[in-house]
């Protein structure tokens, strides 16, 4: 993900999104997949893009422009997602990763989950 110079939030497409995807997040999404609503990933998104911009000054995007999301890492790996809904497993697995990386990871989830319907 990377922000251009007018503010614009970019990222790039996977060929095989569910690969970024921890496999056992992955069974619990599937399994789950009724509970998640249908606008969440867009509010979950616009929350996310806003708190991005509100904290880019902290941080520079320059140096990810054009990159994937790294392929070492798991969307949902080493989350704990028992006794939850699976709207907030979402968050949680989002919110532990890195900031730049949170908007590539909801739209790899949302990929994923589509994938199923």
């Amino acid at each position: 993900m990377w922000i251009d110079e007018k503010g614009v939030v970019h990222t790039v497409a996977l060929p095989h999104p569910k690969t970024r995807v921890d496999r056992n997040f992955r069974k619990f999404l599937k399994a789950n997949r009724s509970g998640i609503g249908k606008d969440f990933f867009d509010n979950l998104g616009d929350q996310t893009i806003e708190d991005l911009l509100a904290s880019a000054a902290s941080f520079s995007t320059e140096s990810l422009e054009g990159e994937a999301f790294p392929v070492d890492v798991k969307i949902g790996e080493n989350v704990s997602f028992e006794a939850v809904t699976v709207e907030d497993a979402i968050e949680r697995a989002v919110a532990s990763l890195p900031l730049e990386w949170r908007v590539d990871a909801l739209w790899i989830l949302e990929d994923v989950t589509d994938s199923w319907d």
